[in-house]
């Protein structure tokens, strides 16, 4: 039962926080500012939610190939704290971006911001990336050297094509 509750926490700050609570301060934030992207609502709106449509593609894609090669589910955020993953996940998604989750969640706000058509909702979309490769590079990667060593620099120059800046 403790561990039931334990997952419905995890899965509760992995799932609102980024899809529903981010989302709605950005909105609340920037609704009454009017520096808009675009001029035509509607093109806007349309490149949001086809931006927002990749980078749920993005997240889910990550998500079943962590449950299918290590069963953790990254969407999960205690269980990640909890369980270090005993194997490097290379195959999925993974097996093109080293981390499609950043690249998901970027798609995704980014999307968000066009489909309210606000450039302030885009430098906040835009520092928020920032601020995931930031913590990818600092905190994941050493992180991920130091569990996997040679296997993972390995991974790292051969198996992904986008890489950060």
């Amino acid at each position: 039962m403790k561990e039931k509750i334990k997952k419905a926490i995890g899965m509760t700050f992995g799932i609102i926080l980024p899809f529903i609570l981010f989302p709605a301060y950005i909105y609340f934030y920037c609704k009454d500012y009017h520096a808009f992207i675009l001029e035509n609502d509607f093109l806007s709106g349309l490149i949001g939610f086809v931006l927002i449509i990749f980078g749920l593609i993005f997240i889910i894609l990550a998500d079943i190939a962590m449950q299918i090669y290590v069963n953790q589910n990254p969407l999960n955020s205690l269980n990640l704290l909890a369980n270090k993953t005993k194997i490097l996940v290379t195959n999925g998604i993974y097996r093109y971006f080293h981390h499609p989750l950043s690249i998901g969640y970027f798609l995704f706000y980014f999307g968000f911001s066009f489909a309210l058509n606000s450039k302030i909702a885009s430098l906040i979309s835009f520092g928020t990336f920032i601020f995931m490769i930031y913590y990818a590079k600092k905190y994941e990667e050493k992180e991920l050297l130091s569990d996997f060593g040679d296997e993972y620099l390995t991974y790292k120059k051969e198996k992904f094509w986008i890489r950060y800046f």
